[in-house]
């Protein structure tokens, strides 16, 4: 996650690729941190809710990963079931760089864009409305999402009302 997001967000976990807890870069910060899993199927749910009714905030990306390029991918609705079982809105955010830093087709062994500038916007707040379906939600999200500017890396946090 990028610090200079997670230095807003008060308590705040990221729910991530699992191979992410296991790689060698970074798999040891991610478990201190407690950030949570998506290979747990019900259980991440329930931890990501659990967490939120404690008063924490999720970030996550709902495509299930990094956005390659310009445009975006097809939502998973977990995050909806997240939102709607935990009654909090999500906050959908834009990230844009001019630098594959931290990129999904950045390696180690090249040099990155430097320097980096990162610029996140807010791009509104939805709440799940109640009876709704995860896919209903996830596809008002995802038009979200794809409005404004041309797509970077968007995604979403889902915020128990502390502030983003």
């Amino acid at each position: 996650m990028r610090p200079s997001l997670g230095a807003r967000l008060p308590d705040v976990v990221c729910y991530f690729k699992a191979s992410m807890h296991t790689g060698i870069c970074g798999a040891s910060g991610a478990r201190l941190a407690g950030y949570l899993r998506n290979d747990s199927g019900i259980e991440g749910i329930r931890a990501a809710v659990a967490h939120l009714r404690a008063g924490g905030n999720v970030v996550l990306f709902p495509e299930g990963t990094r956005t390659p390029g310009a445009e975006l991918g097809p939502l998973h609705p977990g995050f909806g079931l997240i939102a709607a079982q935990a009654a909090c809105p999500v906050l959908c955010l834009r990230i844009e760089t001019n630098s594959n830093l931290l990129g999904k087709a950045h390696t180690f062994w090249r040099a990155p864009t430097v320097p980096a500038h990162f610029r996140i916007s807010e791009l509104g707040t939805l709440r799940a409305e109640p009876g709704e379906r995860p896919l209903a939600f996830a596809a008002r999200v995802e038009a979200c999402l794809k409005g404004g500017s041309v797509a970077n890396t968007p995604f979403a946090c889902i915020k128990n009302g502390h502030g983003c």
